[in-house]
């Protein structure tokens, strides 16, 4: 089926942004030895390492410029990055080339229009690529193309609540500080490591988060409407969509939630929210659910 014109244009104007500004950005020359993307990765990416076996089967789907798709692809794991756009996979290849990564694949590829190439995988991650579509649920659903009984999937979004004080901030430090790059860089310390010193890292953060040209918001049950048509059954969140649940609890990414009943219904999912507006205001209202395909 062919893509309806908006999303085409939408699409367009997604990948001019990232050949402008390839994310995440980074400095190649952090990266000397293999050791270096685990010394270099945020927090989420680390436990994704230590967490996944060896010799798993891995799909990176909007992969960027490539960091966590190289990091995956150690331990005698298999990743398959795919992106969009043509300089951030050119990033992602550079590193892999630098590091001799064997295991580590590229590919072009629009999430709107993918097609089952026979491929199945133990892993799917989409992290913070299809509220940037014109039509994330056709992504996702394309996406489960590539799973089996007992994938483990992992989608990150933006929540309509947890953005809002990032939307005021936003448009302050963009009115304030239009023309000042030093206090766009100090803007977004708060998303980064404290004192990050890759400008280039900094820079491409700022321009993704204070200068997209288009971003959805999606809500808890949203997404998790999308798993239950799609035969992905809940396992955890990060944060926790729970309430109650400690934010440690969550940090064994892939071990099924201890936490049932009222505590994880809709309403429960409201409170959350509600409360990500000040909680989740330093990752711009960023969350990700787990789910397993039955």
């Amino acid at each position: 089926m062919a893509l309806k014109e908006e999303d085409v244009k939408i699409g367009s104007l997604v990948s001019d942004f990232y050949n402008e500004s390839p994310f995440p950005g980074y400095d190649i020359n952090k990266f000397i030895i293999k050791d270096d993307l685990y010394k270099n990765a945020n927090i989420y990416s680390r436990l994704l390492h230590d967490q996944i076996p060896y010799g798993k089967s891995i799909l990176d789907a909007g992969c960027g410029t490539g960091q966590l798709a190289c990091l995956l692809s150690l331990k005698g794991r298999t990743v398959v990055g795919m992106d969009f756009t043509e300089k951030s996979l050119a990033k992602a290849k550079e590193l892999k080339a630098k590091l001799k990564l064997d295991s580590a694949s590229f590919r072009q590829a629009n999430l709107l229009e993918l097609k089952d190439t026979g491929e199945r995988f133990d892993y799917i991650f989409c992290n913070g690529v299809l509220h940037h579509t014109n039509n994330p649920y056709l992504g996702f659903s394309n996406l489960m193309q590539f799973s089996k009984k007992g994938t483990l999937v992992v989608i990150g979004l933006y929540n309509k609540y947890g953005r809002m004080f990032l939307r005021l901030k936003r448009t302050w430090v963009n009115w304030r500080y239009v023309n000042d790059q030093q206090k766009k860089r100090e803007a977004i310390q708060d998303m980064l490591v404290k004192d990050e010193e890759d400008c280039e890292k900094q820079d491409s953060w700022f321009d993704d988060q204070y200068s997209h040209p288009h971003e959805l918001s999606h809500s808890i049950d949203e997404l998790l409407g999308w798993y239950e048509k799609n035969q992905v059954e809940y396992v955890n969140s990060i944060p926790p969509i729970e309430l109650f649940r400690k934010e440690g609890n969550a940090k064994m990414i892939f071990k099924k939630s201890p936490v049932n009943g009222w505590k994880n219904s809709r309403s429960a999912h409201i409170l959350k929210q509600l409360g990500w507006i000040i909680s989740l205001r330093e990752t711009g209202g960023y969350y990700l659910i787990v789910g397993r395909k039955t």
